[in-house]
């Protein structure tokens, strides 16, 4: 059981610091594809979605 624990407590901090490598640009968008040029333009990736009318980039 104290297996599990470590394995859990790793997952989530590996989660944690994937997830801190996001990038919001300044950039309005209505739709995930309008992001993707920005994106690319901006970190040189085009992974991308569209939050609450904000693009967020992801490396």
């Amino acid at each position: 059981m104290k297996a599990f624990y470590r394995i859990l407590i790793i997952f989530i901090l590996i989660s944690t610091i994937d997830l801190s490598q996001q990038v919001f640009i300044n950039a309005t968008c209505t739709l995930t594809s309008q992001c993707r040029p920005k994106c690319l333009e901006a970190i040189g990736r085009p992974n991308s979605k569209c939050i609450n009318r904000k693009c967020k980039c992801y490396p």
